[in-house]
């Protein structure tokens, strides 16, 4: 259900920023971006003074079983960086995108900022995730939000040619991943990372490590420069 109500949020979100008029729409993004990096912000600076978060979402019954979310003081760190630049990415917005507002439909920037805010939650949800299933969801969000953010000027090939490179590496490390977390379920009786402690004692580590080198190898560093690359000949 968890994934439902999130679901149920984005479109809300989504509402929101459509329906605001053109020149505000910045500000009701940062308010939609800022409310969720002041609360995790302020959860993540007590989880790195010593406070136990307890579990962020929790989930009885997922493909791989039961799915939670957690903040240990690594994931609350990459909280506080994700929340301070969604909120300065916002804020630079309005610079960047104030030439467009009379060349773009406001359609257009709506589903910009749709995606940009889309794309804050999506990346919290991915350093929070102890489980396979929302790890993948988020993963997928991010690459759909990040895939609508680099197709903005999509009437020049250059900008084309990017999103496509970017959403084709993403999707083969999302199929690795999904690869991976099989192979820890079939192994472990968990797709957690929690699990990945007990796999790598008891079972062959070369495979899974081999997946998910491929992920951060394709995606980080192949999936990555290519679409900057081709982003900047603009």
């Amino acid at each position: 259900m968890l994934f439902l109500y999130l679901l149920i949020a984005l479109t809300a979100v989504a509402a929101a920023i459509f329906a605001t008029p053109l020149r505000r729409k910045v500000w009701t993004a940062l308010a939609l971006t800022a409310a969720g990096a002041l609360w995790c912000s302020a959860r993540a600076v007590g989880v790195l003074a010593g406070a136990d978060s307890g579990p962020v979402w929790s989930i009885p019954g997922t493909l791989f079983g039961g799915d939670t979310g957690s903040m240990d003081g690594l994931s609350a760190l990459f909280v506080v960086i994700i929340s301070v630049g969604a909120v300065a990415a916002v804020l630079y917005s309005r610079g960047y995108l104030a030439h467009c507002l009379a060349e773009k439909s406001p359609a257009h920037i709506s589903l910009h900022y749709t995606a940009l805010v889309a794309m804050f939650y999506a990346m919290l949800g991915v350093v929070l995730s102890d489980g396979g299933f929302s790890f993948l969801f988020f993963w997928e969000l991010m690459t759909v939000a990040s895939f609508l953010l680099i197709l903005f000027d999509a009437q020049r090939r250059e900008v084309r040619r990017a999103a496509l490179s970017y959403l084709i590496m993403m999707h083969i490390g999302f199929v690795l991943l999904v690869i991976g977390f099989v192979r820890l379920d079939a192994a472990c009786g968990a797709a957690t990372f929690g699990a990945l402690g007990d796999y790598f004692r008891t079972q062959p580590g070369l495979p899974l490590l081999l997946v998910f080198l491929g992920v951060g190898v394709l995606v980080g560093v192949f999936g990555g420069l290519t679409a900057i690359r081709n982003y900047l000949k603009v």
